[in-house]
């Protein structure tokens, strides 16, 4: 049995972004960011740049300062034409990975928004988008976040603070700081935690409020409160804060600060997460007509929840009355064998991008690629067990087989569920592959 594997704890987690075998981030379900108005920009210009390489882009380049030179001539510096213009051939910059260029461009064209459409006009928000793109290829983490605080800033003078328009920035944000905690981006993980919980919270507040408790839209922020409500209840508080920044007393206070928040947040978070699961349920059984396997694989969740904090008996019982309702819903078995026949590594969301998968072909592990394969047994309980690490490329990599055998011993798994019982899985085979 081959196995698409999740990441277990937070540990293994943080083992695999180092090892570049995961990346966690962005939410899968999450709709295209809502553009404010004047964010048009001209693709094909960027087209035909492509189509001539590097002589064509300088020709490009070329085309639009000249163009821009001569609106100048006419209008002045600061012409509103003259905006539109710099996007256009930031766009060009980004394309061809010229990031310098691209941000000196967005930054002129981002002043020029604030003095011709005003300080709190919405057109600066495509640019400022753009900015940070540019910034993340850069790895400027601490330009993106005042990025994104800016635009944050921008939505609170133009909206009221439940206005839905606010939606798809504080989700934007909220994935951000999930990232940023997730890899360790920025100085204060802890904080970037606790904003991201809150924003996915208003997110799913916001729904609620505009559309009612059971609108589908409510699945994006749900999914993104249970992958954050795992981290914090995964979270390890730090030993000493006055070590790591001895010479910043600011941050010292903000970082004691987001440590008692945390606590207190992570001693509710079992209540949080069922919460969480159950608020998901009922959204899916407000829908018509019911989707039965996105139900099927909530109430799984549930079960999982409750075995991650090691209530067997509670999470069997779940487990049971999901593989029963799959039963009853799934009678031509499109979903029933794929949800329950084989043990699956907990966490299992699916906002968490996965690096860890099953083998296609034989062919596939012959070729040049970095493995790590592993066997073992999971018990009825999920527990790991016989843990062996049968092989790996390249064969000499110790450090990584030597961390997943260490992580794997603490994973969780869901185990494989016959008849709505929970039953023992000998020699499970599963391929790690690093990038």
């Amino acid at each position: 049995m081959r196995l698409l594997i999740a990441c277990s704890v937070l540990s293994f987690i943080i083992f695999l972004i180092s090892q570049k075998v995961i990346a966690v981030p962005l939410d899968a379900e999450i709709t295209d960011h809502a553009t404010a108005p004047g964010s048009n920009t001209n693709q094909s210009e960027i087209t035909s740049a492509n189509r001539g390489g590097i002589p064509k882009l300088n020709d490009e380049i070329d085309k639009y300062q000249n163009a821009i030179e001569e609106i100048e001539s006419v209008g002045g510096m600061y012409s509103e034409q003259i905006a539109q213009k710099l996007i256009n051939l930031g766009n060009i910059y980004q394309h061809y990975d010229k990031h310098d260029d691209a941000v000196q461009v967005f930054k002129r064209a981002l002043h020029l928004s604030r003095i011709n459409e005003g300080l709190y006009s919405l057109t600066q928000i495509p640019i400022l988008e753009k900015m940070i793109k540019s910034y993340k290829k850069r790895k400027q983490w601490t330009q993106v976040n005042d990025k994104y605080y800016y635009m944050y800033w921008l939505y609170a003078r133009n909206f009221d603070d439940q206005d839905i328009k606010r939606l798809d920035m504080e989700l934007q944000i909220a994935n951000w700081h999930l990232e940023a905690y997730a890899m360790q981006l920025l100085p204060d993980p802890t904080q970037d935690l606790i904003y991201s919980y809150s924003l996915f919270d208003r997110a799913a507040n916001l729904i609620s409020s505009t559309y009612g408790d059971t609108d589908l839209r409510l699945i994006t922020p749900l999914n993104g409160l249970m992958l954050t409500n795992y981290f914090i209840a995964s979270h390890v508080t730090r030993n000493s804060v006055e070590k790591v920044y001895a010479m910043n007393e600011q941050l010292q206070v903000q970082m004691k600060k987001s440590d008692i928040v945390i606590a207190e947040m992570k001693r509710k978070s079992f209540a949080t997460g069922k919460r969480i699961i159950e608020r998901k349920l009922t959204v899916l059984h407000g829908q018509k007509p019911l989707n039965h396997q996105a139900i099927a694989k909530a109430r799984l969740k549930l079960a999982d929840w409750f075995l991650m904090h090691n209530k067997r008996q509670t999470a069997l019982r779940h487990y049971q009355q999901a593989y029963d309702y799959a039963v009853t819903t799934d009678k031509n078995r499109e979903f029933l064998d794929q949800l329950f026949s084989q043990p699956v590594a907990l966490p299992h969301y699916p906002n968490l991008q996965q690096r860890t998968r099953t083998i296609k072909s034989d062919a596939e592990l012959a070729a040049d690629v970095s493995y790590v394969h592993a066997t073992l047994d999971v018990t009825k309980y999920g527990k790991a067990k016989n843990i062996k690490i049968v092989s790996s490329n390249p064969p000499d990599n110790s450090p990584i087989r030597t961390k997943a055998l260490k992580s794997l011993r603490s994973t969780k798994f869901r185990p494989q569920i016959s008849d709505g019982v929970t039953i023992f899985t000998e020699q499970l085979q599963l391929h790690v592959f690093p990038e």
